[in-house]
């Protein structure tokens, strides 16, 4: 893999006039082009495992999850419901002794939340504190709104102290944390919540140094939830914002079939994009195609109650 400083001088040529383009321009051009090659691609060249912590039945996805497509929970199989399945079924059954969903199913109520814990623990003595991972980012402020135990919104607003320093804590009963505002900073931020009485400190969030506006989708899982969650998924686009940023895919060849498509794109030429950018899927279809483990072929006998009792007047059929 290569970062977008490596990749910037092989393909140059393609990204500007004459090979007159800035590294700026040439991040902003693979964020437009990026995820429509992604669109177009087979999941299965881009299918990531995450294996994630359950909280009170709750399971916060990752950022760069995109679509998931199978969990399963202490290798049990979980199926997918949305959030009108969860209610409807709740009608159903009010007399449950308790238990309203005796089963296990992973419920995407598209509900959005900024901490990667979720419901926090919180207690009257918890403070909120911000601690920034760079030096360079002291003196930067980051907005963070919040309930109160009241249910009432606070904002605060924290002052990094950089080199791993807490900022000054929030007011005291806090609760769930329902809007973050961070500037680009050049390393990344956690979110601590510290008991004034007892000092013990909880890590709520660890928020990307290029993550202007953190939010992340929540499902949680019905009946009695323990263990980890596994879960398989296309991975998402996540923009390129500086010069030491991994490209997450793709070959030289591909970015410059890549970068002539977005230039189509940009003249409105789409017959030409659409070629072009047919091209730079062929060519990551075969990058991902030698990561695959190849398929043994073996001759299978497919025997039916058809081929049974007419053997003698049909030949079995051999695939």
């Amino acid at each position: 893999m290569y970062t977008v400083a490596e990749l910037f001088p092989l393909i140059k040529a393609q990204a500007g006039s004459a090979g007159v383009c800035s590294l700026d321009d040439l991040t902003e051009r693979m964020n437009v082009v990026g995820p429509e090659i992604l669109d177009r691609i087979e999941a299965k060249g881009t299918v990531t495992t995450w294996c994630l912590p359950i909280c009170n039945n709750c399971v916060v996805l990752p950022s760069d999850l995109d679509t998931p497509i199978q969990a399963w929970l202490n290798g049990t199989s979980l199926g997918f419901r949305g959030e009108y399945w969860l209610g409807r079924l709740a009608g159903d059954i009010p007399h449950d002794m308790g238990q309203s969903h005796p089963w296990q199913e992973l419920v995407d109520d598209t509900r959005r939340v900024y901490t990667q814990v979720y419901p926090l623990p919180v207690s009257l003595n918890d403070v909120f504190e911000v601690t920034a991972r760079s030096q360079k980012d002291a003196g930067k402020e980051v907005e963070i709104r919040y309930r109160n135990t009241m249910g009432r919104e606070v904002v605060y607003m924290a002052k990094l102290a950089g080199d791993h320093t807490a900022s000054e804590p929030s007011d005291t009963g806090i609760g769930e944390v329902i809007h973050v505002i961070k500037p680009r900073t050049h390393g990344g931020l956690e979110l601590w919540m510290r008991n004034l009485r007892t000092g013990n400190r909880f890590l709520a969030a660890v928020y990307d140094a290029h993550d202007e506006h953190p939010h992340y989708r929540l499902v949680h899982i019905t009946g009695c939830a323990n263990g980890k969650l596994v879960i398989k998924g296309r991975k998402k686009w996540l923009p390129l914002r500086g010069e030491k940023d991994l490209v997450p895919f793709g070959r030289v060849a591909l970015w410059r079939v890549a970068l002539i498509a977005e230039s189509k794109l940009a003249n409105r030429e789409l017959e030409e994009f659409r070629v072009a950018i047919d091209e730079a899927v062929a060519l990551l279809e075969a990058e991902l195609s030698g990561l695959r483990p190849k398929g043994t072929a073996e001759v299978v006998d497919f025997i039916t109650p058809f081929t049974i009792h007419n053997r003698r007047a049909f030949r079995r059929r051999t695939v």
